[in-house]
């Protein structure tokens, strides 16, 4: 399989399913981040799946915009663990509401 197809659809190339450790064949196993409200002060609870024998890192830019490059900053860093498990981390240090997420894994 060539690396930058996504035979699935699922918006993910086969690349970045084999760096996340998901299944390139699956459309409903992908690479994927989502960030819900808090319900204790509208500071988003970022969440994503994690699997073992990979680190992850949380990263942020302010806001994406078509005339400016992305200054992506280090958020969290979550260590290799053995098992699959869901990141979850509480970002407290926004008061931007355009504030942009991303996972990579090294």
């Amino acid at each position: 399989r060539r690396g930058d197809t996504d035979p699935d659809g699922d918006g993910a190339s086969n690349r970045e399913e084999f760096l996340a450790g998901t299944l390139p064949g699956d459309a409903s196993d992908h690479p994927s981040l989502m960030a819900l409200p808090s319900p204790f002060d509208g500071n988003p609870i970022l969440r994503f799946s994690r699997r073992g024998a990979r680190s992850y890192r949380l990263q942020f830019h302010e806001a994406l915009t078509h005339d400016s490059t992305p200054n992506w900053r280090e958020l969290m860093e979550f260590p290799a663990e053995t098992n699959s498990s869901i990141g979850e981390f509480r970002d407290l240090t926004t008061t931007n509401a355009s504030r942009v997420y991303r996972v990579i894994t090294p």
